[in-house]
């Protein structure tokens, strides 16, 4: 039992008649239930360590391993996406950071809709997505799907992303995709500048 709901259930087949182990039963219920709660609480544990606990997308952690398991492999078809909020600073400072934290919590459930499990958030305001196995054409798709409902919420985004057939260095393709983020954060600023200057 496990907060007054049946969790399992064990029986003995043919025992001995006129013998009822009632020590050795518990024993071993309570031996069951101990190894029940240690692995109930060790994915307790990794789920803290893998996943954001403002968003529920996968976090940094998961996001570093990925990339020291997929290093030196040689992977096919990889489509990734730099994306960071535009702005979150400002709504911080004039609407407080409840504001900025639903902005963010927005802007993760697009990325989680859009790319499920292929979605990381791995700083404040900045999430990746790496998707593998996944052709061309599907993978534009889903980005335009991505800047259309941005678009649609008043989420200001600035991305950078790159699809490559076949991928020697992951680092490389994530590192190129966050210079494009970078020109496009660029221009958003640039752009804001000029609006307030016209004022």
């Amino acid at each position: 039992m496990d907060n007054h709901q049946i969790k399992g259930v064990f029986a003995v087949d043919n025992p001995k008649q006129n013998y009822y182990q009632k020590n050795f039963l518990e024993s071993l219920c309570f031996f069951i239930k101990t190894a029940m709660a240690r692995e109930k609480e060790k994915k307790h544990l990794e789920n803290l360590s893998y996943v954001d606990s403002l968003t529920y997308a996968q976090n940094r952690n998961h996001f570093n391993e990925y990339i020291e398991k997929n290093r030196r492999k040689e992977l096919y078809s990889v489509g990734v996406i730099y994306l960071d909020l535009n702005g979150l600073k400002e709504i911080n400072d004039k609407m407080g950071h409840l504001a900025g934290d639903t902005l963010i919590i927005s802007a993760s459930y697009v990325l989680q809709e859009i790319f499920a499990d292929n979605s990381y958030r791995i700083g404040g305001d900045e999430f990746v997505v790496i998707e593998q196995d996944v052709l061309e054409s599907e993978f534009m798709s889903k980005y335009n799907k991505l800047l259309v409902r941005m678009k649609e919420l008043e989420i200001s985004v600035a991305t950078g992303y790159i699809w490559k057939e076949r991928c020697l260095n992951l680092s490389e393709i994530l590192q190129a995709a966050d210079q494009k983020m970078y020109e496009d954060k660029k221009r958003y600023y640039s752009i804001a500048q000029k609006d307030r200057r016209r004022r």
